[in-house]
């Protein structure tokens, strides 16, 4: 080649021909997937672009680099033409050109370049969404894809579909469809919030503290005889650690107890309460009506149907209206669950793109993110029993506002907060302390 051509450029320049630099070559091929060599200059094909984020870590310049490779026939990674991606830009594969890229001609995907194009789009934990999309799409683990797979020609095309609406950041779990929640799996549908694994810490208190029986001696129903005593799981009985259902005879029946979830969505809370202790029965509401049919679904499909009622109601000054009316007078829950929206507007002005695709409704929480906890403390003494419980999940240094404001009034007491698993406390545990007039 005329190197002394090259240097008169005045740009970097690096000799990718050397084994050691394939990376590489890989990773610029999948930062500009899909752009179609159109001309080769003497076998060379010239890419102007900036490395993959890893890469960059070692070029101090952030001028574009030019890259001089010979189109080989061997080489796996199909050569493009030039074009330039800047640092840290948001990549859009169209999805024609990664199917004619990251498929050879025998039809097998190059998972090496699909992987490293969800990279160079920031893709978080793109681990992860290789293997769940690989094992939705397809009927083996990605562990044991070879050259020996058997890849049906649609499902490849739906796999590179899906590959391609997570390059374009949304979820993954609304792009399988399901997700695990604690012991259940649960459907996921746009634009329903989809759950954290905080929440499922979150579960975890309430059920300490349920199964340390503070709430039954408030409790003034007979448990029905044709409910069994036992933690219903997945099929609607039996503990998921035993896998069968085992009755309780002999054994003194304790009190129902009844709960109500404001803000259901995927009813991942309440189905999780529900499935895992003995004579528990949950009231879930929503204001979007997506996520009310989202927990019915839930609900059917883990028959537990006759365990939990979901209906269409917020709890603004309509709908406390309208929850008031429902569990008021002598129909109070014994203790109410939430997980509000408690982000604020500034915080929903700067979200990753992932967050873009659930509902605001879900989310906001307005300027200081406890607009909808208010809201729910406002209406609580009303429809909770005298002594029972206010469980809430909150944003970070909300449990200090929300003390403050539990300390003004003489219906409510701040017990509490709980931390998650990363030790940050955000789970208010509140008792109401007096009837609602």
């Amino acid at each position: 080649t005329n190197t002394n051509k090259k240097q008169r450029d005045n740009k970097p320049f690096i000799d990718l021909r050397q084994p050691s630099m394939w990376p590489f070559i890989r990773h610029a091929a999948a930062a500009l997937v899909g752009r179609r060599t159109t001309a080769f200059h003497h076998h060379y094909v010239a890419i102007r672009t900036v490395a993959h984020a890893r890469t960059q870590q070692c070029l101090a310049s952030a001028a574009p680099i030019t890259v001089w490779t010979r189109h080989s026939r061997q080489t796996s990674t199909r050569m493009l033409s030039c074009g330039t991606i800047h640092r840290n830009s948001a990549l859009s594969t169209p999805l024609a050109s990664l199917d004619r890229v990251a498929v050879d001609r025998d039809g097998m995907v190059d998972l090496e370049l699909v992987s490293s194009a969800m990279h160079g789009a920031g893709v978080p934990d793109v681990d992860v969404s290789m293997r769940e999309l690989y094992h939705h799409c397809f009927s083996h683990s990605i562990d044991e894809h070879s050259r020996k797979s058997i890849l049906n020609r649609t499902q490849v095309k739906t796999f590179l579909s899906l590959v391609q609406q997570r390059i374009d950041r949304v979820p993954l779990q609304y792009l399988v469809g399901s997700w695990d929640f604690r012991w259940l799996t649960l459907a996921m549908c746009p634009p329903v919030l989809i759950p954290r694994p905080e929440t499922e810490e979150f579960v975890s208190h309430i059920n300490q503290w349920l199964n340390h029986g503070h709430v039954h001696k408030h409790g003034q129903e007979t448990l029905p005889a044709s409910v069994p005593c036992v933690a219903a799981h997945k099929d609607g009985l039996g503990d998921p650690e035993q896998g069968s259902a085992q009755e309780c005879e002999g054994t003194e029946r304790r009190a129902a107890v009844r709960f109500l979830e404001v803000g259901s969505g995927t009813g991942a809370i309440s189905l999780s309460l529900v499935s895992e202790n003995p004579g528990v029965y949950g009231y879930a509401v929503d204001v979007d009506m997506t996520a009310v049919h989202l927990t019915t679904q839930n609900a059917q499909k883990l028959k537990l149907n006759h365990r939990i009622q979901v209906q269409h109601i917020g709890v603004d000054d309509r709908g406390s209206e309208s929850l008031q009316a429902v569990f008021g007078a002598d129909n109070k829950v014994d203790f109410l669950v939430s997980n509000p929206p408690y982000l604020t507007k500034a915080e929903m002005a700067s979200l990753q793109p992932e967050l873009e695709f659930e509902s605001s409704l879900a989310l906001q929480g307005g300027d200081d993110g406890l607009d909808v906890v208010w809201q729910i403390l406002q209406v609580a003494p009303a429809i909770v029993k005298c002594h029972g419980m206010i469980w809430l999940e909150v944003g970070v240094d909300h449990c200090t506002d929300i003390k403050r404001h539990c300390d003004a009034r003489d219906d409510l007491m701040f017990l509490k907060s709980l931390p998650d698993q990363y030790g940050v406390k955000r789970f208010a545990m509140i008792q109401v302390v007096k009837e609602a007039k």
